[in-house]
């Protein structure tokens, strides 16, 4: 087929080559709607940790945060279904005897 053929990126392996490469980048990420504190300390992150490469600093955040929070969420959830299960859960439960004398236990 003609045309441009895409290449694939690929980061550099040594540490001091991948340590210059981030340094040579320009921030590039563009983001409108995030409010004031939190794009200073988005850019300090990326800065102190990332030579200012908002593209890793953005996907570190995310492979820290989102694992996390998935669990504590479907433990939310978790704890939120034996909740409802309790608060549906009859006061006193009724046992009938073989004589047909009913009798109420309370929980």
């Amino acid at each position: 087929m003609g045309g441009q053929e895409k290449t694939k990126f690929e980061l550099p392996k040594d540490v001091n080559e991948l340590r210059k490469f981030l340094k040579d980048r320009k921030p590039d990420l563009v983001i409108n709607t995030v409010p004031k504190d939190a794009l200073e300390k988005f850019k300090k992150l990326a800065e102190e940790h990332f030579e200012n490469h908002y593209g890793f600093a953005l996907k570190w955040l995310i492979d820290m945060y989102l694992p996390q929070n998935l669990e504590i969420l479907g433990r939310l959830e978790e704890i939120e279904a034996r909740l409802d299960a309790l608060e549906n859960k009859p006061e006193s439960e009724q046992i009938k005897t073989i004589g047909g004398k009913i009798i109420e236990k309370k929980k």
